[in-house]
C-alpha cells in the first residue's frame, strides 16, 4: 500500500464532482434543443433530470468499475435492529444541527450571495415534483457509494492501522464536495458518523438508510417550514423552548450512538468468514486469538484487526492462501517479539495478521509460545463457518508477558 491510494481517494471526489459537471452540461444541451433556444441556467423540473441523470451515472460508474464494492454479506447478517438505530440517530441529529447551523458567523457578501443561490435552488428541488427521490433517495445511495463505498474504503487500505484520521479526511472530502461554505459543519459531523458506522461494518447500507432518514427529515421540515433561513427559536416561539429541543434530541441520538456500537456487527466479521473458509477448506491448523478471540467469546465490542494463529509448520502455505485474499504488506520488525513468521496483510480494508512460532521477549528472556492443537479449546460457529478459537488462559498468558493489563482484566 502506498500514497497512491490516498491520490486515487481525491481521484475518486474529482470525478464524482466531473460527472456533475457532465451531467448539467448534457442537460442544459437537452434543454435547449427541447425549448428552442440557448439555455445557461436549469429551472427546477430541468435541474431535476440533471440531478437523477448525475446520481444514476455516479451509482453505474462506482459500481460496475468496483471503485465502491457491492456485496450481500451485511444484508444477510439481518442487521435490523443496526438499521433502526441509524433512523433514530439521524433524527436525534436534525435539532442539534440546525442549532449549531445559526451559531456560525456572518459570511462575506461575495460568499453569502452564493450561499443564498444554492438555498433558493434546494427551496426549488423541495417544492417541484421528484425532488424527494432525488434529495432523499438517489443522492444517499451515490454519495455513500462514492464517499463511504470508494473514498473511505480506499483510505483505510491505505492506513488501516490509523482508521480516525482516514474518516476524517474523509469526513472532510465530503464536506468539501458540497461546494456550500454554509454546509461545511453539518456533512463534515454526519461524515464522521456515516465514516465509523462503515468502518466498523464495511457495508454502505447503514450509511444510505442514515443518510436516507437525514435527508428526509429535513425534507419533511422544509415543507412545514418553507423558510430557509428559519432558525430554531422561531419555530419553537422562545429561545428557552429552542435549547430543551436540542437537550431532548440529544436525549435521542446519544443513546442512539451507544446502541450503534453494540449491535452493529464488527467489519472483520464478513472477512474473518471468508479467510475461515479458506484455511477450512484446505487442511491448516489454526486459530483466531487477540481482540477477535475476545470479541467472539462476548467480552469487548472493539476488534481493530484479525490475529491468526498458524501451526508452524504450514505457514508458508497459509501466506500463500491470504494473498490471494488480499495484499501484503511488508513486513516489520518489533523490538517485544522475536516471532518466526509474522506477515500482515489487508483483506477487504480489514488488516488481518498472520502469526506461527509467535515468541514474546520479556526482560531478556524469549517466551515461545506455538499453537498447540489442545489449546484449540472452543469453537464459534459464524453464520455456518466454524471458527476456531484460541485458549482464553493461553492469551490471559500472552497478555501478561506482554504487559497488556486491560487485556489481562478481560481473560480473568
Amino acid at each position: 500500500m502506498n500514497k497512491s491510494n490516498l491520490f486515487w481517494a481525491v481521484g475518486y471526489v474529482i470525478i464524482f464532482l466531473a460527472i456533475q459537471v457532465m451531467a448539467q452540461y448534457v442537460t442544459i444541451s437537452v434543454a435547449s434543443l427541447v425549448n428552442g433556444a440557448p439555455l445557461t441556467e436549469l429551472d427546477a423540473m430541468w435541474t431535476i433530470v440533471s440531478l437523477v441523470l448525475f446520481s444514476i451515472s455516479s451509482i453505474a460508474l462506482f459500481t460496475l468499475a468496483r471503485w465502491s464494492l457491492v456485496s450481500r454479506c451485511f444484508v444477510l447478517s439481518r442487521p435490523w435492529l443496526v438499521l433502526a438505530w441509524s433512523v433514530v440517530a439521524a433524527i436525534g441529529a436534525l435539532i442539534p444541527s440546525l442549532f449549531v447551523q445559526g451559531l456560525l458567523p456572518e459570511w462575506p457578501e461575495e460568499i453569502q450571495h452564493y450561499i443564498d443561490k444554492m438555498e433558493a435552488l434546494a427551496a426549488q428541488l423541495m417544492n417541484t415534483t421528484g425532488g424527494y427521490a432525488v434529495v432523499c433517495l438517489l443522492a444517499p445511495v451515490a454519495e455513500e457509494l462514492v464517499f463511504r463505498g470508494a473514498v473511505l474504503r480506499t483510505l483505510l487500505e491505505w492506513k488501516p492501522q490509523r482508521r480516525w484520521t482516514m474518516i476524517v479526511l474523509s469526513a472532510l472530502l465530503f464536506a468539501i464536495a458540497h461546494l456550500n461554505p454554509a454546509q461545511l459543519l453539518h456533512p463534515f459531523v454526519i461524515g464522521l458518523l456515516l465514516g465509523w458506522m462503515y468502518e466498523r461494518t464495511r457495508s454502505v447500507i447503514p450509511g444510505i438508510v442514515y443518510h436516507w432518514a437525514n435527508n428526509t427529515a429535513a425534507y419533511m421540515l422544509y415543507h412545514v417550514y418553507p423558510s430557509t433561513d428559519i432558525t430554531l427559536t422561531e419555530i419553537f416561539g422562545s429561545e428557552g423552548r429552542a435549547l430543551m429541543a436540542v437537550a431532548f434530541s440529544l436525549l435521542i441520538i446519544l443513546p442512539a450512538i451507544f446502541q450503534l456500537n453494540m449491535t452493529m456487527k464488527t467489519a472483520q466479521l464478513a472477512t474473518l468468514k471468508r479467510i475461515a473458509s479458506k484455511l477450512n477448506a484446505n487442511g491448516i491448523t489454526w486459530a483466531v486469538g487477540g481482540s477477535m478471540m475476545l470479541y467472539l467469546r462476548g467480552l469487548t465490542t472493539n476488534v481493530h484487526d484479525i490475529d491468526l494463529m498458524v501451526d508452524e509448520g504450514q505457514v508458508e502455505r497459509a501466506k500463500e492462501l491470504l494473498g490471494t485474499m488480499g495484499k501484503h504488506l511488508p513486513d516489520k520488525d518489533n523490538a517485544q517479539y522475536a516471532t518466526r513468521h509474522y506477515h500482515k496483510f489487508v483483506i477487504d480494508g480489514t488488516e488481518v495478521d498472520l502469526i506461527a512460532g509467535f515468541v514474546i521477549l520479556k526482560d531478556g528472556v524469549a517466551h515461545e509460545c506455538p499453537l498447540l492443537k489442545k489449546d484449540i479449546t472452543d469453537r464459534h460457529d459464524l453464520e455456518g463457518t466454524s471458527i476456531p478459537l484460541h485458549s482464553l488462559s493461553v492469551w490471559r498468558e500472552y497478555y501478561s508477558l506482554m504487559g497488556r493489563t486491560e487485556k489481562v482484566a478481560m481473560c480473568e
